[in-house]
């Protein structure tokens, strides 16, 4: 625990340090040398990268630099500069001669003025860039939590009542909100938070005294050979959940193409992950042995199994945009890294007799392990401007995590009353995410 808090301590002390070398670098609202862009002067072009002149053929108007026009809120809020004859006038003002069509965003006439309608709002060009101070998602993703194949339940005709593959953990909702803190210019510290994932399935069987379970390996026998709980038995349910939850600090770096049409970021920074999975089995035994009418043997049986993962390391990561037109941009951003995992599974089997009342089958085994595991995070992404501080954003999401202990994994069906018992934790299995996110970023 000790060298743990000790690795968190100097990850964070790190990041601290460079978020402070880039405030003293800050030097006021002028353009940095490298390729990062300044949040601050919004949509202005860096130096090197100038909009060339140009002359549309048939009008008589040229595009020169960018104007620079610090707004009420100290943004940029004109597009480029127009030069019609002698006066000067943004994208938004200007009007060709001969055709009256207005060259600006979200102007025209007729049919392009309804189709202008529905083109995002692109001030800035696409040397604006990409930033927000908050931005949140709903994520829906599919799990393929693999795992070994465990056959729970079959009746006393030979035929199989639960499996594992009928334990299939199907789409759910979860989120992710990160919150950006500008260290200088092109750069942030971001706190994310991923998760609320809560993945639950069960599988039900019933009977007439006629099913039987895999710790009696199937065979119908009546104690001491077989348990009487969770043998001949009247229902057996298997519930299985997962839960994922993940926690963020990371220093991002932002650079921007010399022709705005490509911009990006690279990333260094920490990550807690957490994964558990619960199993659940209720096993429900009813017999009337004396024919009174009486439930005089039988009653219920629980196995409860926990598999838990907490995940703690350093990673890498990064994005690339690509404009394809002021305020529409496509993008893919990942991020992996190399964690420690502290891994362990709980076991504990007990049952309710009609008779005898609590029984302990096994009391509470737990056994854990350490070892290292990977994460890795792949989303591509659309963003849409609504206006000058809100921007849409969605996208196709996956993960993959290798080196985690699962609950299929894990399930030991050794009894002691019935045969020898050797706990174990197994910690090499691996979880596959993959689903759509839809939300919105936001700039103050």
């Amino acid at each position: 625990m000790t060298l743990q808090r000790f690795r968190w301590i100097a990850v964070v002390a790190s990041l601290l340090t460079a978020a402070g070398g880039d405030l003293k670098a800050q030097t006021g609202m002028g353009q940095t040398f490298s390729y990062a862009p300044q949040p601050v002067a919004y949509g202005v072009a860096p130096g090197y990268a100038m909009a060339p002149a140009a002359v549309p053929s048939g009008a008589g108007f040229s595009f020169v630099s960018p104007a620079s026009y610090a707004g009420g809120d100290g943004m940029y809020s004109g597009g480029p500069a127009i030069m019609d004859g002698s006066a000067a006038c943004t994208c938004d003002e200007c009007t060709a001669s001969g055709s009256g069509l207005r060259r600006g965003h979200r102007l025209g006439q007729g049919i392009r003025s309804i189709l202008a309608l529905l083109a995002p709002y692109g001030e800035g060009g696409c040397c604006a860039p990409h930033w927000f101070d908050v931005h949140a998602e709903a994520v829906f993703m599919n799990l393929d939590n693999g795992g070994r194949f465990v056959e729970f339940s079959r009746d006393t005709s030979n035929v199989s009542r639960i499996t594992s593959s009928d334990l299939g953990l199907s789409n759910e909702p979860g989120m992710r909100i990160t919150g950006a803190y500008q260290t200088g210019p092109g750069s942030n510290l971001e706190f994310t938070y991923f998760g609320l994932f809560d993945y639950s399935t069960t599988a039900t069987a019933t009977g007439n005294e006629d099913l039987l379970s895999v710790f009696s390996d199937f065979t119908d026998l009546a104690p001491p050979n077989g348990l009487e709980q969770f043998d001949l038995a009247n229902l057996h349910q298997v519930t299985q959940s997962h839960d994922y939850d993940s926690f963020e600090l990371n220093y991002r770096r932002r650079w921007l193409g010399p022709t705005c049409a490509i911009q990006g970021s690279w990333l260094v920074g920490i990550r807690y992950a957490h994964v558990i999975e619960k199993l659940r089995w209720l096993s429900v035994v009813e017999r009337d042995s004396n024919g009174d009418g009486l439930l005089d043997t039988g009653g219920e049986g629980y196995y409860n199994l926990d598999a838990t993962n907490y995940m703690t390391g350093a990673q890498l990561g990064g994005d690339t945009w690509v404009c394809v037109l002021p305020g529409l941009n496509v993008g893919i951003d990942g991020k992996f890294g190399i964690y420690g995992n502290n891994a362990s599974q709980r076991t504990s089997i007990y049952s309710i007799d009609f008779e005898d009342d609590f029984i302990g089958i096994l009391p509470t085994e737990r056994i854990s392990n350490d070892r290292v595991t990977f994460i890795g995070e792949l989303n591509l992404m659309v963003t849409y401007r609504l206006n000058h501080k809100l921007t849409l954003r969605g996208g196709y999401n996956l993960m993959f995590i290798d080196g985690v202990a699962t609950a299929m994994n894990n399930f030991n069906p050794d009894i002691p009353q019935l045969t020898e018992r050797t706990p174990f934790v197994s910690n090499k299995g691996d979880l596959f995410y993959d689903g759509f996110s839809i939300g919105a970023e936001y700039m103050w």
